[in-house]
């Protein structure tokens, strides 16, 4: 797919932010991580800068965000205004996978990068719905992310069901959020199958394959593994490109990744038929004697991939050393 902007020179797939990404160094100006600097007073915007969940929230919903938000995302919409639905693929995927990992039996899910929990699409309101429409069945929800206003969101709405939880903690730093997650012994039982999802955040780590690799040996046999990744459009315009390394300025990193490098960030996960595939057109496999939904036209080219992956009995070994020792 092509952007076309009239009166803007398209770029080639590689440009200054995806060297930036390449070489594994951070993507924002300042010193700190991006959820530490988000309280620096923003001239004009209010006392909150731009953060990826309340970006994204804005994207899909017109909601939620501050005045620094709303103004990236006039940023983004400007660049090109299929941002939104490029957004919507990653929770449309989101969704399938989801489903997916309930059909197989799997009742407890690991969301990393969650954000806001109320947001269109979110795993957090699927999980709710699908207790809804099965009383008596019960989905132990484990969410994550580094924002603290994310976090507090979390937590009210949390606080009175016992097998939800939520955790304030940096993914970049999963040995910590795995230690904490097993010291608070709930919701989620390690020793089980698990569905961790990644969708749409890994764009704001320097390094997946090293978390993806960290979560292998800690997790149970036969767990699910369901990341998607953004990418741009290939070539990209100059104003695309300019809106993302704005957003790099002055929200959070965002380094796209084109498809040929999720095989290593994948390392040591199991990778079934079907493989990696554009994340608008994504489906899991269907239960038999039926048919996969219609793939929505506004997401079908949505630039990014997705994938999902299964801890094999390799985890299980990682797992009874890291038991011994910690995380390898």
């Amino acid at each position: 797919m092509r952007l076309k902007h009239t009166g803007h020179l398209c770029l080639p797939r590689v440009w200054p932010g995806r060297a930036t990404a390449a070489a594994g160094e951070p993507g924002t100006e300042g010193e700190g991580a991006w959820y530490e600097r988000m309280f620096a007073v923003a001239p004009g915007l209010g006392r909150v800068r731009a953060r990826p969940a309340g970006v994204e929230a804005d994207l899909l919903d017109g909601l939620a965000g501050t005045a620094a938000d709303r103004a990236m995302v006039q940023v983004l919409n400007d660049a090109d205004p299929r941002w939104r639905w490029w957004v919507a693929a990653h929770r449309e995927f989101q969704r399938h996978a989801l489903a997916y990992a309930v059909r197989r039996g799997v009742r407890q899910v690991l969301d990393l990068g969650c954000g806001y929990a109320t947001a269109t699409g979110s795993a957090y309101t699927w999980v709710c719905e699908w207790e809804d429409r099965n009383p008596g069945g019960r989905l132990a929800y484990q969410g994550v992310d580094a924002d603290p206003i994310v976090a507090h969101t979390l937590d009210r709405h949390m606080r009175t069901v016992p097998h939800h939880a939520s955790l304030q903690a940096d993914i970049d730093d999963i040995d910590s959020v795995l230690t904490l997650l097993r010291l608070a012994g709930r919701p989620l039982d390690f020793g089980a199958p698990m569905l961790i999802v990644a969708a749409g955040v890994f764009q704001h780590v320097a390094d997946p394959g090293l978390i993806l690799g960290r979560l292998r040996r800690q997790v149970a046999a036969g767990t699910i593994l369901a990341v998607s990744h953004p990418d741009l459009p290939d070539p990209a315009s100059i104003v695309l490109c300019a809106a993302v390394d704005r957003y790099r300025d002055e929200v959070a990193p965002w380094y796209p990744r084109p498809a040929d490098t999720a095989a290593g960030m994948l390392d040591g996960w199991e990778v079934p038929a079907g493989g990696v595939m554009p994340v608008g057109r994504w489906r899991a496999p269907a239960p038999s004697g039926t048919e996969h939904e219609p793939v929505l036209e506004e997401i079908a080219d949505a630039p990014g991939w997705a994938v999902l992956a299964i801890a094999g009995p390799a985890s299980a070994t990682g797992q009874s050393g890291a038991a011994r020792g910690g995380p390898a």
